[in-house]
């Protein structure tokens, strides 16, 4: 079933690219909670990341029933990775997901009053290191 759900909403995110761009992915939040849903963020390579070739670029965060997916590293082969948070502002999220041949990410963030801010940790297969910092809102 989770596969399922993965599949459903990664071609979703995907046609709402091919559509209309970055742009065009949702970011609205079909549930009352404050923080399961859908973030847009700008992912920003640090300066030795961008060295070696890392790009800054958007990614759509999406929190749902425990399992942070993202629109870019799901393309890529990312499985959803199951995320923590505590019940009350300031959350402090994190998440790490896996792909067999292309690594580690590690995502860690804190959320407050709407804008979401934190480091992500690409720990490649040949040990490579690449760091980014994002931002982003619902």
């Amino acid at each position: 079933m989770a596969n399922n759900r993965l599949t459903v909403v990664c071609v979703g995110l995907m046609l709402s690219w091919m559509i209309g761009g970055w742009q065009g992915v949702a970011c609205a939040n079909a549930l009352p909670d404050n923080f399961v849903g859908t973030w847009c963020v700008t992912v920003t390579p640090d300066s030795n990341t961008e060295h070696d070739g890392g790009k800054e670029f958007g990614d759509a965060l999406v929190f749902d029933a425990g399992e942070l997916l993202t629109e870019n590293f799901a393309y890529l082969g990312f499985d959803p990775g199951a995320y923590t948070v505590p019940e009350a502002e300031p959350y402090t999220v994190s998440a790490t997901m896996t792909s067999g041949c292309k690594g580690t990410l590690a995502w860690s963030g804190t959320i407050s009053s709407g804008t979401m801010t934190g480091q992500l940790v690409w720990t490649k297969p040949s040990g490579v290191i690449w760091r980014f910092s994002f931002r982003g809102t619902k």
